[in-house]
């Protein structure tokens, strides 16, 4: 698979994008094409055969993967994208038997950014302080103690009354 990739890439016909897109994001991947030309994408699976994109037939068989045909263009569909639908997708036209390469794309899925996982945490951790001191005010009352959850509640809320 490297050397067709190699291949297509240095035989300067075409051209060739990577793209990054979230888990759960739609994605189209765009080949300019002739009104008439037999255009598919394909896209080489380790282990296993390579899957074919063609308007109205596919052999991935994923619901969620689909084709569209506009004059000049052959768009591939994935909706709601997982990590299992990264790899490099050629597009390809057939004429007379021969196969000519019009563009290459390397997808790649990644998980949820790292500033969504960031802000779940900080909400999560507000969440905790906000009960923490809801009990304190409610059981510290009064109450001195050194180094507890009723101590820090009493240093906040003298904060407070200054």
């Amino acid at each position: 698979m490297i050397l067709l990739h190699l291949l297509l890439m240095l035989s300067g016909v075409g051209d060739f994008e990577t793209k990054t897109v979230a888990v759960g994001e739609n994605v189209a991947l765009i080949c300019r094409c002739g009104p008439l030309d037999t255009v598919f994408w394909i896209r080489p699976v380790s282990g296993k055969p390579p899957e074919f994109y063609k308007t109205f037939s596919s052999t991935s068989f994923d619901p969620r993967i689909r084709t569209t045909e506009d004059p000049g263009t052959f768009v591939l569909r994935i909706t709601n994208a997982t990590q299992s639908d990264t790899g490099v997708y050629y597009c390809l036209k057939l004429e007379n038997k021969n196969f000519t390469f019009l563009k290459g794309m390397d997808l790649k899925v990644q998980g949820k950014y790292i500033t969504e996982r960031v802000r779940d945490a900080a909400l999560a951790l507000s969440l905790i302080v906000i009960a923490v001191l809801i009990y304190s005010r409610d059981n510290c009352k009064g109450k001195d103690t050194l180094l507890t959850h009723c101590s820090i509640w009493e240093k906040l809320t003298s904060l407070d009354s200054h």
